[in-house]
């Protein structure tokens, strides 16, 4: 398994970076625009339901989208080696 946790901001708690060894992988956001749930965004994209293509995958909750986010990455879907570095 590959590990991963979460970086976020008490000004934004609806807002999460998911990191590995200090680099953003993802960030996951809450209520983004009028979505009702948890959005994934891989290099600046949302990441799209696979159900509809033209609308951002959404979980119920940031546990979910940290699974899914961790599932890319030990698919090699996300490539942690070139995510950017946090300061």
């Amino acid at each position: 398994m590959v590990l991963a946790d979460l970086a976020g901001w008490t000004r934004a708690p609806v807002l999460f970076y998911v990191r590995k060894a200090g680099r953003a992988l993802a960030w996951i956001e809450h209520g983004a625009p009028r979505l009702d749930g948890w959005a994934l965004v891989v290099e600046g994209r949302f990441v799209a339901d696979p159900a509809d293509r033209s609308r951002p995958l959404v979980t119920s909750t940031a546990e979910l989208a940290v699974l899914l986010v961790r599932q890319a990455l030990e698919e090699g879907l996300i490539d942690a080696d070139a995510a950017p570095v946090l300061g």
